[in-house]
């Protein structure tokens, strides 16, 4: 894993990804969380509910801001801690182990973004957080750079943080942004402009003549 710096339009071009990713992201979220089990598996789906509605009280509590002070903490809590130490356990960690043992960077990256969404236990949230995990696999991938990886991880929570914040501040609820509220073509022109982001940072990783880490 390279520690070189990294150059400010790489780095531009990468958050400006992670943020528009999350219309897309929020939309699958919904589509997810409309998943409905056969009548065979409702024990299964009930704690699979279950599940979801402790993390997201959780979640409420812990977003819930009174003053700047904690929308500080939350950043830190909710952004940096999991931004750093997510990243160098799945990224770092798995996508490079599976990455060996199988002998297929692919499999290394579509596994470790399963265990990554899978380790959440938010069932109705698992198809963007696969997403986010593939998106920030491929970006340690093309790099062998994992603070590109967190840059990205980072400024995805960061945004929800904030976006959360200032929804209380406006209105008195901590809502979180969810994808029934998202208009249907934001999630469209949100994959368009990240595929052009990412063939920008394919492209110049590509001229610049990074090596892959496996």
């Amino acid at each position: 894993m390279t520690d070189k710096a990294l150059p400010a339009f790489t780095m531009v071009l990468v958050i400006f990804l992670a943020v528009l990713i999350i219309p897309f992201t929020t939309w699958t979220g919904y589509i997810n969380s409309e998943m409905d089990l056969p009548d065979r598996f409702e024990g299964l789906e009930s704690w699979m509910r279950a599940k979801e509605d402790q993390a997201a009280e959780l979640t409420s509590l812990m977003i819930t801001s009174s003053g700047v002070l904690t929308l500080y903490v939350n950043v830190i809590v909710l952004a940096v801690i999991p931004a750093i130490s997510e990243e160098f356990l799945f990224r770092g960690v798995f996508q490079q182990l599976f990455g060996r043992v199988l002998r297929s960077p692919q499999a290394g990256i579509w596994i470790s973004a399963i265990i990554f969404s899978t380790i959440h236990f938010q069932f109705y949230g698992f198809l963007p957080r696969v997403i986010l995990g593939l998106l920030f696999g491929y970006l340690f991938y093309w790099t062998a750079n994992i603070w590109i990886s967190v840059i990205a991880h980072f400024a995805n929570n960061s945004l929800l943080i904030l976006v959360t914040y200032i929804n209380e501040f406006r209105s008195g609820s901590a809502e979180i942004i969810n994808g029934e509220s998202v208009k249907v073509d934001f999630p469209f022109i949100s994959v368009i402009l990240c595929c052009l982001i990412i063939y920008l940072l394919w492209d110049q990783f590509r001229r610049a003549g990074k090596t892959r880490f496996y």
